[in-house]
């Protein structure tokens, strides 16, 4: 038996912390074993030659890592990847140990049947430029909403585990995300909430996992991961995941942002991610805010999700 652990999104390089070596201290891992990551890999960004250390990375792993597609993901270059079957699912192989589940897939493993179905709103989608940083992709098409049906009428709608990275509407609604505008999206793309509410309705199953919200919390029978690794045990039917280490929490506040960022004269563009000084912006054209001064006017947790995004990348330019 391969041992089984899930974890929540990592945004490589962002969140990549919860594979370094010590949190996995004590597991002797091979690559059999799996680490299934529930969206927002980010090893597949840039989609050209620069995304090949991102590859090798987690390829460098013991184990092999098995993702489905976040809203953070880029799309297009996935897609470019070849399709093979991996424990009887359809899924892009990126690298011999790195694998793109596609939507709609249903992947055995342990026998053990996982339904997995990827992609998400954005909630940060004002801060983002499409086919750059964003991408209509992260909705599902048609086709992809039935072909996950006639997988599920092959297993008579049961399966063990459903894992995705966006959750149905009513669940959404309770963690106070209201309707996203579906004008931003071309007529091909379809409303994810709305048809992971009739999975939701349809599909028997035991435990459903997903990522997205940056937070690990059960909330309507859903259980949300970020900075945990769980894993599938297979001594009792009873109990069906078990957290096996803590991942240490290095998430950013917006007190953070503030304490570090405040009378600096720092400045920011929201359209294109990038906090910089004043000199550094001179000469590019790009209207940019005091940052100081945008921190005072945000309102949204949208809003704020997306600034502490943008700290992490500025912080991330400053350790290369």
């Amino acid at each position: 038996m391969s041992r089984l652990f899930i974890t929540g999104d990592v945004h490589y390089p962002f969140d990549a912390f919860k594979f370094y070596d010590h949190n996995f201290c004590g597991n002797e891992l091979t690559k059999e074993d799996i680490v299934i990551i529930l969206g927002d890999a980010g090893f597949v960004w840039h989609g050209d030659d620069r995304d090949s250390k991102r590859i090798e990375w987690i390829s460098s792993k013991p184990w092999t890592t098995l993702f489905i597609d976040g809203n953070h993901e880029n799309h297009t270059a996935l897609n470019q990847y070849p399709i093979v079957e991996f424990h009887g699912a359809k899924c892009h192989k990126i690298s011999d140990s790195l694998y793109h589940i596609l939507r709609g897939e249903i992947i055995t493993l342990n026998d053990r049947r996982f339904f997995c179905f990827g992609g998400a709103f954005s909630h940060d989608v004002a801060y983002r430029t499409e086919n750059i940083s964003w991408w209509q992709g992260e909705l599902p098409t048609q086709k992809e909403v039935d072909h996950a049906y006639e997988q599920l009428e092959k297993c008579h709608y049961e399966v063990d585990f459903i894992l995705t990275h966006d959750v149905d509407t009513e669940t959404r609604n309770i963690l106070g995300y209201n309707q996203t505008d579906m004008s931003i999206y071309d007529k091909q793309y379809l409303n994810i909430n709305t048809f992971l509410s009739d999975i939701r309705q349809r599909v028997n199953h035991s435990a459903w996992f997903c990522g997205h919200y940056h937070k690990t919390q059960c909330i309507n029978q859903i259980q949300i991961i970020y900075n945990e690794i769980i894993e599938i045990l297979e001594d009792t039917m009873s109990l069906y995941y078990g957290r096996i280490q803590h991942i240490r929490n290095e998430a950013i506040s917006l007190d953070r942002v503030k304490n570090e960022t405040t009378g600096k004269n720092l400045y920011l563009n929201p359209s294109s991610g990038r906090i910089a000084t004043l000199q550094d912006f001179e000469g590019t054209g790009e209207k940019v805010y005091l940052l100081d001064d945008f921190i005072n006017v945000l309102e949204t947790s949208e809003q704020i999700d997306a600034l502490i995004r943008i700290y992490k990348e500025y912080l991330a330019r400053l350790e290369k």
